[in-house]
């Protein structure tokens, strides 16, 4: 396998740089997983994909994670600590590490969050529109 091409830096500037999501529609929570083409706002083109599974997300950059969230009861880190329940992964493929940080809005939802809500946290987090038809509103098909 090849290096990944892009640094620490250049992935955290690509996270916060504005992005959108054409409209995809109604999204099926029960799925078991469902990839969305991200594209950046100012023209630049990278292989950026949303990727929304069952209970988190994650945004890939040349089909490799930079950035996740999800739930685990207890997630020990490499430095020791330990984080709890719903939590933000910070992919550095160029480094080999990972860190991970607790995502405190996501906090009092306990382990069955809304996936509306994981879709939107993870959205805002990442910087990443909906645009299309329905103005930045995703819709959810749920189980009946």
């Amino acid at each position: 396998m090849g290096k990944f091409a892009f640094t620490a830096d250049e992935v955290d500037e690509i996270v916060s740089a504005p992005k959108y999501i054409e409209d995809p529609g109604v999204l099926n929570p029960t799925s078991e997983y469902a990839d969305y083409p991200v594209h950046m706002k100012d023209g630049r083109k990278y292989d950026l994909i949303f990727r929304f599974f069952g209970n988190g997300t994650c945004l890939l950059l040349q089909n490799k994670p930079i950035r996740g969230i999800n739930w685990h009861a207890r997630h020990p880190n490499p430095d020791g600590s330990c984080v709890f329940g719903w939590h933000e992964h910070i992919f550095d493929d160029a480094n080999d590490s990972e860190k991970v940080f607790e995502v405190p809005v996501l906090r009092s939802v306990g382990k069955r969050a809304d996936a509306k809500i994981i879709i939107e946290i993870s959205r805002k987090l990442w910087n990443i529109d909906v645009w299309g038809p329905m103005g930045g509103q995703l819709r959810l098909q749920m189980e009946t």
